[in-house]
């Protein structure tokens, strides 16, 4: 009996230690699951990203395209007004993209033109 109790008491005393061996292999576990987590984090975050860009780019388009057409009423609408024999409007306001310095806008801040009639 009292040989049995020894040789558990060992066993527990000699297997209580780690051994390098085994706390790599846990170590290189763990630095593996977090590596994957952060790969994860970073595709997510490059996706949204890549996302937001393409959102930008499409908006800039719209805009570009909002501008054109307003330069162009612009345009027919002064060239209605001289043919009507009123002074063309001055062009005194800016738009959000020629504020950024990249295209100047048609939109007067005043100046609308008025288009008389002859009444019988």
């Amino acid at each position: 009996m009292r040989g049995m109790i020894l040789t558990v008491l060992s066993a527990v005393l000699l297997s209580g230690c780690a051994t390098k061996g085994f706390v790599t292999q846990r170590v290189d576990d763990r630095v593996a699951e977090v590596e994957a987590e952060v790969d994860a984090r970073i595709t997510a975050l490059q996706r949204a990203l890549d996302e937001s860009e393409t959102t930008i780019q499409r908006q800039a388009a719209q805009l570009r395209e909002v501008d054109e057409t307003a330069n162009n009423a612009f345009a027919l609408a002064t060239s209605a007004g001289v043919a009507a024999g009123a002074a063309p409007p001055a062009r005194r306001s800016r738009s959000i993209l020629s504020a950024r310095g990249t295209t100047p806008s048609p939109f007067p801040v005043s100046g609308v033109v008025h288009i008389s009639t002859p009444t019988d």
